[in-house]
This record gives structure tokens, C-alpha cells and sequence, in this order.
């Protein structure tokens, strides 16, 4: 089920088709996971009802104006929260020396020579997209 709010849509899982039967997940804009409510959790605050789950959840969303504020609601600590992806890199390799700018091929790379694109930064299972965010979730992931 689609949620459109004014800084972006994210998905909630239909109770019958959800992927693992304890829990309804959430994805982001690109239908990627991002969080999840356990189906306890469904019983004890929204007594079982998916829908009256769902009406709860999109109103809240739709009542921010940020972003950053779904992810206080959610429980969800961001290092970066960003509309560039690019902002996100000083977390995503904090040691020095680990990436730099070449500033001849205007490209991000590795201490290694790997170059750092939009999809590198996608392809990492710590970063979620709503709307023009791109939001860098925190957790031992390295």
C-alpha cells in the first residue's frame, strides 16, 4: 500500500501477502525494505487491525513536513539524512584517506580506485530513499 506524503512515498506490506508471517514490513520510495511493525505489536496498540493500523501510520506521515520527522516516529536514527547523495559519503568512509574527489574524471573513488557513484551508494543495504531523501540508516554496518 502506497503512503504519499509531501516529502515522499514509502510502502506498507499488505497483511495477507507480508513476507514473514510475524511481522508487516515497510519499504521506501524504491520499494526497498526500511522498517518493520512485529504483529504483536499490531495486537496490543492497534487491537490486530491492519487497517486501522494503516489509517494511523498514514495519517501520522502525512502530518510531517520532513522527513526527519517520520524517522523520530518510526524510531529510526539516520547519520545522514540528505537530498544529495553525495553528503552521505563523509559517514559512509569516516577514515581519512578511504575516498577522495579526482578532480580530473570528477569522480569520487576509493583509496583503492573504485569509483563512488549514485547506485554504489544505493546498492548498500544502510541507505533508504523517500522522495529526494536519501537517508543513511545507523547501525553496526560496516
Amino acid at each position: 500500500m502506497k503512503i504519499e506524503t509531501s516529502y515522499g512515498d514509502f510502502y506498507i506490506e499488505n497483511f495477507e501477502g507480508r513476507t514473514e508471517e510475524d511481522r508487516i514490513s515497510l519499504y521506501d520510495s524504491l520499494g526497498r525494505w526500511f522498517d518493520y511493525f512485529t504483529i504483536e505489536c499490531l495486537e496490543e496498540t492497534w487491537n490486530g487491525s491492519y487497517d486501522a493500523f494503516v489509517e494511523e501510520i498514514a495519517n501520522k506521515a502525512k502530518s510531517f513536513t520532513k522527513v526527519d520527522e517520520l524517522l523520530d516516529y518510526l524510531s529510526i536514527d539516520a547519520y545522514t539524512i540528505s537530498t544529495n547523495w553525495e553528503d552521505l559519503l563523509e559517514d559512509m568512509y569516516p577514515n581519512e584517506g578511504e575516498i577522495e574527489y579526482d578532480e580530473i574524471a570528477k569522480v569520487w573513488k576509493t583509496s583503492d580506485g573504485k569509483i563512488i557513484t549514485e547506485e554504489t551508494i544505493l546498492n548498500n543495504e544502510w541507505i533508504n530513499k523517500i522522495g529526494e531523501n536519501y537517508i543513511f540508516v545507523c547501525d553496526n554496518w560496516r
